[in-house]
């Protein structure tokens, strides 16, 4: 499977010292170049991204993305995931998530525990720590409990 990152989930996935699900889940990770220009933080995160993802250049369909009303990276990570044929775009901004789903396979980095659970990654109780680890760090609090509360 080959996927498409925004900088966010690079970002949330370092604090929990995760990165490493990344390359357990999918065969190819891409970024856009914007994504290697806004991370400047996390340190592993950095290093993530200049070992394990190829970052490329895009040039996308400005007409298209004013129509849908993208910005930012967010227009990249959908750029290249169309010029790739990517399987996933990777993110953690509902925004994006909610106008790039009609157009492509959106995951919020909550949701890598699905595909991990489907591929034999994670167990429940794996799943169940995954979204303690994000929900310690502050992420979209009501939405974790709620899938908290699925996992029991």
């Amino acid at each position: 499977m080959k996927a498409v990152t925004d900088t966010g989930p690079l970002i949330i996935l370092a604090k929990m010292d995760r990165l490493s699900l990344l390359m357990q889940l999918y065969g190819r990770l891409y970024a856009p170049t914007c994504v290697k220009k806004e991370l400047i933080f996390p340190q592993k995160a950095i290093d993530f991204l200049d070992t394990y993802v190829e970052v490329r250049d895009v040039y996308p369909d400005h007409q298209f993305v004013e129509a849908i009303g993208i910005e930012g990276c967010d227009i990249g990570v959908y750029s290249l995931y169309r010029e790739i044929g990517a399987d996933e775009m990777l993110f953690v901004n509902k925004k994006a998530e909610y106008r790039l789903g009609r157009y492509g396979k959106v995951r919020d980095v909550m949701n890598l525990k699905d595909i991990a659970e489907e591929k034999g990654v994670f167990s429940k109780d794996d799943s169940r720590a995954f979204l303690t680890d994000l929900k310690n760090l502050g992420y979209k609090p009501r939405l974790v409990d709620k899938e908290l509360s699925r996992c029991r």
